[in-house]
This record gives structure tokens, C-alpha cells and sequence, in this order.
């Protein structure tokens, strides 16, 4: 964890499908889940997950690693199992790269905000230096938080940043970006932060601030947030 930085705004970053974008990862996780799984099990967790990415419903999932889950726990995978596989292709992505990557400008969007930046993942927290520093990111990130426990762990970590940054009467003050809407925004949703969502497969999970297909398309929001200016309404 970095220094605690003083400057009166917080931008809450998410790590996969926010800051590190690309479907390898959990490509990976799923070839992991699929070798674990039974011939049947396999050709359904395939189908299952060509589907979504065409963008089929039927799913609850907000991801691949949901729908990943949902389909190994059908198929009476253990979690124990799953997690193995999920700290497989973790490992597999720190090793390989996995073709991962940052979005398009978003180390020089950082770099002009005075606004002190924290990614915060339910993803290992080792190997997370590694990951930002190989995504370009390392230098404008001021905090990283692995091992987060989202949903349950972002309202205890909101507030926490709240009371660190002396923000708790101005909730405002923090932006909350990602792709999982229960994972990511929820509760800083209901304590009153801004929220913008990259809502990839356009599923509308619930409300935000701000609302696009990638997270290219909400620099100008965060750049309005950062200067204090409302997000716009989406």
C-alpha cells in the first residue's frame, strides 16, 4: 500500500475489465475450470461462455469469472477446485501477460489528475505491483489493494478512504470506476460517491453517474469529477 496522499479527491479504480482490459485472463480461468470438469461439463462451460461474450442472456453473471463460477458450481465443481484454477491463471498471467493490457490513454489521464488513485481488486495482492508496473500504470496509481473481498469488502474500504481523506461530510469526493456494478459501485453508490460504469455487455445492472461501453469513453467525466464538476447523469 502506498503513502496516504492528502489532496481532497479519490479516484477507486477496479482492476480487471477496468484498468487491465482484455478477455485473456479469464480466458485462462476458464480453460483452468474446464480441465477440472467432466466432457459434458466442458462443452457446456465453452457454450456458456462463447455465449456471453456474443452477448447472449439467460445469465446472471456480470462477467466471465461469474459465469465461470456459475457454471462450475452446476457442475459441482468445489470451490476449492475453483480457486485453485483462479490462482492458476492468475499465476498464468503474471508468467505470460495474457495479452492484457491498459486502456488507451489512461496512464496520461491519471498522470494530469490531482486526485489520489487507488486500484482496489479482489485479485491477488501479489503480483499486483508486477501487473500495473507491466500495464504502464505503476507510476499514477498512489495506493493498490489486493485480496479485497468485493462486495462485501468495497464498503468497508469506501469508508475507510472517506475518513482517511477527511471526505466523509463530501462523499463526492470519491469517484468509483469499474465494471461490476454490485461488485464496484453499489456501495460507494450508497454512501453517496460518484459512480462511473463501464458496462461493457450493455446489462444496465443498476444506476450510475456515468455510463459507457469501455472506460476510454468516460475520461471526460472523471476529468469533470476531478475538477469538480457534477458527473453527467446516465
Amino acid at each position: 500500500m502506498g503513502d496516504v496522499c492528502y489532496r481532497g479527491r479519490v479516484l477507486l479504480l477496479d482492476l480487471d475489465g477496468t484498468v487491465c482490459v482484455g478477455d485473456g485472463p479469464a480466458l485462462r480461468y476458464a480453460d483452468e475450470v474446464a480441465a477440472r470438469l467432466d466432457g459434458p461439463g466442458r462443452a457446456a462451460l465453452r457454450e456458456a461462455v462463447t455465449a456471453f461474450l456474443d452477448g447472449a442472456g439467460g445469465t446472471a453473471a456480470q462477467d466471465v469469472y461469474q459465469l465461470v463460477q456459475e457454471v462450475a458450481t452446476a457442475r459441482g465443481l468445489a470451490p476449492q477446485e475453483q480457486g485453485r484454477a483462479y490462482r492458476a491463471s492468475r499465476a498464468a498471467l503474471l508468467a505470460e501477460g495474457l495479452g492484457v493490457r491498459a486502456p488507451a490513454g489512461l496512464a496520461e489521464l491519471l498522470a494530469g489528475l490531482d486526485v489520489h488513485v487507488v486500484v482496489l481488486t479482489n485479485a491477488p495482492a501479489d503480483g499486483l505491483d508486477v501487473l500495473l508496473d507491466r500495464l504502464g500504470l505503476a507510476g499514477v496509481v498512489d495506493e493498490r489493494i489486493g485480496d479485497a473481498g468485493k462486495p462485501d469488502g468495497m464498503g468497508p474500504a469506501v469508508d475507510r478512504l472517506l475518513a482517511e481523506h477527511g471526505i466523509a461530510d463530501e462523499p463526492g469526493r470519491l469517484l468509483s470506476v469499474g465494471d461490476l456494478w454490485a461488485n464496484d459501485l453499489r456501495a460507494p453508490r450508497e454512501r453517496g460517491c460518484a459512480t462511473a460504469y463501464i458496462d461493457r455487455f450493455d446489462l444496465r445492472q443498476g444506476p450510475a453517474d456515468a455510463r459507457a461501453a469501455t472506460f476510454e469513453e468516460l475520461y471526460g467525466a472523471v476529468r469533470a469529477w476531478a475538477s469538480g464538476t457534477a458527473v453527467n447523469s446516465a
